[in-house]
């Protein structure tokens, strides 16, 4: 044989070697770190292309939200993300996240870009402590520790990516004498605030199974005081039993949460169940009930109970996935003359003006559509329809007297610190760093109590208030997308396992 055969065949042989040696780094990743990038100009076997494509423009999100996937070859602890992109003008915020619980389809949500704090930044006071920033329209305070241990008034603080436990307190309420049925019915998940003092937190809750898919069905009730779970296992309501996609609804079943000895304060009740599940009824003593920035109201338009709304959404959006239920929704501003008298009349808002408010006409199912103005504190909803998922940055009511707003003001895309008398923001925000033309942000997540499925995590990138039926091509060009993972390496994992022997 010749030199020449030899060389060549020791060259192939070299070359096999590498590439089998490359897949089995690429799919075991014995040193527990690995990263993957995927550009959009060609086919990534571990990032996957932003979905859906009417969203996208060739690698240009002009919709929200747009997803990913990430395809891991084995089980990691945590990522880092990173995220390099351009965006137009008149875009302020983009975040991403990754799939928590695909039952509710909650993400876990990190800031990437915040064109209201940004502009903070150049304009305020600011204090940083690591990835903390403390931005103050008038220097009052000269450390963070200072401000949080004695907060000014919270109708003057702003947050963004960061809780602030304060203990709020209705000074003049008293516990309710009699009960308050809910007889609105509910489709799938919501979340409520609720308040008691000196009294037990009473709620029986009555659902009901539609049965139109075959996945089971199974409801749980968790409760929260100053964001922490009071109990370790949640209230729990097994499938009905049937397990097919007949649509045989069968008959309502309750749930009751009875709970003694609790402190005075807000609570925060949710209910985690998937739209196969009807919330037909809810009876409680508590006299406060607000949920959280949606409620969808099942289509269920033989109950007689009232469908209007109070809000304090300064933006609404709407949808039903009924051609039944296209509708006109009036949105009426409320000053506080106007709630009592709304009260006073019950269901019946006061004579506006046809100036006043504006309509959210829904005309397509399945699309989402939005009020286009700035609503004030409170706005008075009134639907025609059943079956309509009303959602916003704010809270919701079948009464003002049932209205209830502990949260401090969350820094959004409608957000206008002048406009709504802020003078101080907390955040957990790091700039973006610039690239030449490009932006660059990273995101941290925490991989082990998230969503995964065929070894697929699922992340999505959001710009709030980007729709695609706007038709005038502003949006966010990805440049590139780069995930880190780490994980317990091979030696970490037998050095573990000699050692628990």
């Amino acid at each position: 044989m010749s030199t020449f055969r030899i060389k060549l065949r020791i060259a192939w042989i070299t070359a096999l070697i590498a590439v089998v040696f490359w897949l089995v780094w690429m799919n075991v990743v014995p040193g527990g770190k690995i990263t993957y990038s995927q550009n959009f100009k060609g086919h990534n076997d571990f990032i996957g292309n932003l979905t859906p494509a009417e969203r996208m423009s060739d690698n240009k999100i002009i919709g929200d939200p747009v997803y990913f996937s990430l395809r891991v070859p084995r089980r990691f602890v945590d990522v880092k993300l990173t995220l390099k992109y351009k965006i137009d003008p008149g875009l302020p915020i983009i975040e991403v996240g990754v799939l928590k619980d695909m039952a509710t389809w909650q993400y876990e949500l990190k800031p990437i870009y915040n064109a209201h704090l940004d502009d903070l930044l150049k304009h305020w006071s600011v204090l940083w402590e690591g990835d903390m920033i403390l931005l103050q329209r008038e220097k009052k305070f000269s450390t963070i520790n200072e401000f949080l241990k004695n907060p000014p008034a919270s109708g003057k603080i702003a947050l963004y990516n960061y809780d602030l436990n304060t203990n709020f307190i209705l000074p003049d309420y008293q516990a309710s004498s009699s009960t308050i049925t809910m007889c609105r019915p509910i489709t799938g998940t919501y979340q409520f605030y609720t308040y008691i003092k000196n009294e037990k937190l009473s709620y029986d809750f009555t659902f009901q199974d539609l049965n139109r898919n075959a996945d089971p069905d199974p409801v749980d009730i968790y409760v929260y005081y100053n964001d922490k779970q009071i109990s370790a296992e949640p209230k729990h309501l097994d499938d009905d039993g049937v397990t097919s996609d007949t649509g045989l609804q069968t008959p309502p079943r309750h749930l009751k949460l009875n709970l003694v000895n609790l402190p005075e304060g807000v609570y925060k009740i949710g209910v985690r169940a998937n739209n196969d599940i009807v919330t037909r009824m809810i009876v409680t003593p508590q006299s406060k009930m607000a949920f959280i920035n949606k409620i969808n109201l099942a289509a269920a338009s033989e109950v007689s109970c009232g469908r209007n709304l109070f809000t304090d959404s300064r933006q609404i959006q709407a949808q039903t996935v009924y051609s039944d239920n296209l509708q006109t929704i009036k949105v009426l501003p409320l000053t506080k003359g106007e709630i009592e008298g709304v009260l006073a009349v019950g269901t019946e808002p006061l004579p506006t003006s046809p100036s006043q408010g504006e309509e959210l006409v829904l005309t397509e199912a399945f699309a989402q559509f939005s009020t286009t103005s700035d609503l004030p504190k409170m706005s008075y909803l009134i639907l025609q329809n059943d079956g309509v998922m009303l959602s916003g940055d704010g809270l919701f009511s079948f009464s003002q007297e049932q209205f209830i707003n502990p949260k401090i003001r969350k820094i959004d895309v409608n957000f206008n610190a002048d406009k709504e008398g802020i003078d101080y923001v907390l955040a957990n925000y790091v700039p973006p760093v610039k690239q030449g033309d490009w932006l660059v942000t990273t995101a941290d997540f925490d991989l082990q109590n998230v969503y995964k499925k065929w070894n697929k995590h699922s992340f999505l990138i959001s710009v709030p208030g980007l729709k695609t039926e706007t038709g005038n091509g502003a949006g966010v060009t990805v440049g590139e997308i780069k995930v880190e993972l780490s994980g317990t390496s091979i030696w970490e994992k037998i050095y573990k396992t000699i050692n628990d022997k």
